[in-house]
């Protein structure tokens, strides 16, 4: 048996060990060091699947072993999030409305047409449940049409790792969609999947490192600065947000920390999770004047494709 079949047959046993250790996490969702120490010894030994400035193939049935055990992991969040929502509630639009009244209903009737994806048994219910994930471009979708037929000026904004959609930074993973809208001389930025990136499964920094595959979701990087976890509260429950300066580097700083793999903290050093763009340089980078990789590299953002040292 090589090295590597051996390596291989060690990961399929964390299966089994996740698999009975999934009541104890479920009752404790603090209580997740199995995972954690999977992702430590998978870092431990990347070499044993990279050779000649390439990850080999058999990395494939490693990755597949993660996923497995990450599957197994309750489907709970890293903050309250219960979003405010009542499918019930009268959602129609009667002009002259103020803000706050019109961006309920705008994100209302969102979250209403999302709804359709799933079981609507009790809406009400179903809401607090589901994360959103890969429903952000519905989202977005659905938010500006509403938008558009009652006459409200908005924007559909797409992000994409490194704020370049050129250089495939994720292997065509990790984009995300949101919107902003313009009412009485004022902007809002609404984000109505925001709920995806404060899920347990993928909220892990130890997941930093690990080749061709996700690092940690923004979540853990808006709960570690006060400041971004308010932002992050916000739009957790109410799904949208007004928006200044502060509010968009709040919100684009937890993408932007997560875009960076473990080459970046090799290279800088810098673990303070922070980063020094300015709202100026966020509005450059949506606008694709500039972006996150002419500042950075490209080697240290998104999928990690050679092992740390």
């Amino acid at each position: 048996m090589s090295k590597q079949e051996s390596y291989i047959e060690k990961l399929y046993n964390s299966i089994e060990k996740m698999s009975s250790y999934k009541d104890t996490i479920s009752k404790n969702p603090e209580n997740i060091k199995e995972i954690i120490e999977l992702y430590k010894y998978v870092k431990k030994s990347l070499d044993l699947f990279y050779k000649d400035g390439e990850i080999i193939s058999k990395y494939g049935m490693v990755l597949a072993i993660i996923m497995s055990c990450e599957a197994k992991l309750p489907k709970r969040f890293i903050i309250e999030s219960n979003p405010k929502f009542n499918y019930y509630k009268d959602d129609r639009i009667n002009k002259p409305i103020q803000d706050e009244e019109l961006l309920d209903k705008l994100v209302l009737k969102t979250r209403k047409e999302l709804l359709n994806f799933y079981s609507l048994d009790n809406p009400n219910d179903v809401i607090k449940k589901i994360c959103f994930t890969n429903n952000c471009y519905d989202a977005s979708t659905i938010f500006k049409a509403v938008c558009d037929d009652n006459d409200i000026k908005s924007y559909m904004i797409e992000l994409n790792p490194g704020y370049s959609n050129r250089e495939n930074l994720c292997n065509g993973n990790c984009f995300h969609y949101f919107n902003i809208v313009y009412h009485n001389k004022k902007y809002f930025l609404v984000d109505c999947t925001y709920r995806q990136f404060f899920k347990i499964k993928g909220n892990f920094l130890e997941k930093i490192g690990i080749l061709n595959i996700q690092g940690c979701l923004p979540g853990t990087f808006m709960l570690m600065d006060e400041e971004r976890k308010k932002v992050a509260q916000k739009i957790l429950k109410d799904g949208w947000i007004e928006l200044d300066d502060n509010v968009l580097k709040h919100y684009l700083d937890g993408f932007t920390i997560s875009y960076r793999n473990g080459l970046y903290y090799e290279k800088t050093n810098d673990y303070s999770y922070t980063t020094e763009y300015t709202t100026d340089d966020y509005i450059r980078f949506l606008k694709g004047e500039d972006n996150q990789i002419n500042h950075e590299g490209k080697e240290v953002l998104g999928y990690q494709k050679r092992p740390s040292k």
